[in-house]
């Protein structure tokens, strides 16, 4: 993971243009989470239902909180926040030996709710108001439909009429991390490349943007395993809140604000996936003194 943020950034300026591949990597690391997927767990719980609700408010209320102070980071923080919790989140709470099946469930409501709530919000506040309710809702629909609900429906699929060809692909389940750190090495170059394409004149929100980005990380990834507490689902509720489709948010901010507040998205890949990769090194770490 450290190496794969590193390159990142240090070939930021080529690896980039390879941004494309990252829903297809997406795909694939879906795939193979869902391949071990118990149907019959897969329900909302009550977990899941307070995640959605703060989910809003924090989006809401950091909007109105920020308003006053500049209308930029205000859209930064709305589109940052209400941005739907990233598909990859079961898979790193899954290494981090969370609950599959609550992470996987928050991942499919989430962004079903996202696609109905978001267009609701940037109507209201946006600055692209030729976009009609349906038209955003399907459009974020679209973005994000064939990543997250298309490897599941072929899951289903292969459980219900080819289980040899799902245990065959339930065997490359330990390809996950290797197939997510070159994911994480794309957006992490695609991270940085931004932030060198905006930062020129614009400093002082850069910093600000950053600066904001980092408290709400922090805050989002707490709230998550506070919610997770007395059902000890702290792994899993820390993901479901704090990890972010940092990729959908950045598209979202293009289409509705400006290129400018994109940079919250941006920064804001970088402290979660380096609190991801943490996380990570730590457990392992942890594992590996249990071995001996």
């Amino acid at each position: 993971m450290p190496a794969a943020i590193v390159v990142g950034i240090l070939l930021h300026h080529y690896l980039c243009h390879a941004i494309h591949l990252v829903p297809y990597l997406i795909f694939i690391i879906l795939l193979l989470a869902y391949s071990g997927l118990h149907f019959r767990r897969l329900r909302v719980r009550k977990e899941n239902v307070i995640m959605l609700i703060f989910h809003v408010l924090l989006a809401v209320g950091g909007y109105y909180l920020c308003i006053s102070f500049d209308k930029t980071v205000a859209q930064a923080l709305l589109v940052g926040v209400i941005c739907p919790v990233a598909a990859s989140s079961s898979v790193i709470a899954c290494m981090l030996g969370g609950d599959k099946e609550v992470s996987i469930a928050h991942t499919l409501i989430d962004n079903v709710m996202v696609a109905f709530v978001a267009p609701l919000l940037f109507t209201i506040v946006g600055t692209n108001q030729n976009l009609p309710f349906f038209t955003s809702m399907i459009m974020i629909l679209l973005k994000i439909t064939p990543i997250i609900i298309l490897p599941l429906i072929i899951v289903m699929f292969l459980k219900r009429f080819k289980p040899k060809v799902n245990e065959k692909i339930k065997k490359f389940e330990d390809y996950s991390l290797t197939i997510w750190a070159l994911a994480l090495m794309i957006n992490f170059a695609q991270t940085t490349e931004y932030i060198f394409q905006f930062g020129k004149g614009n400093e002082h929100i850069i910093v600000i943007l950053i600066g904001v980005s980092l408290v709400m990380c922090v805050i989002q990834f707490s709230l998550g395993k506070l919610i997770g507490v007395k059902s000890h689902q702290t792994i899993s509720c820390g993901q479901g809140l704090g990890q972010k489709n940092t990729g959908l948010g950045i598209w979202m901010a293009y289409t509705y604000f400006s290129p400018l507040t994109s940079v919250y998205l941006c920064a804001y890949s970088l402290w979660q996936n380096g609190f991801n990769s943490l996380q990570l090194y730590l457990h392992d770490k942890k594992i590996k003194v249990k071995e001996k």
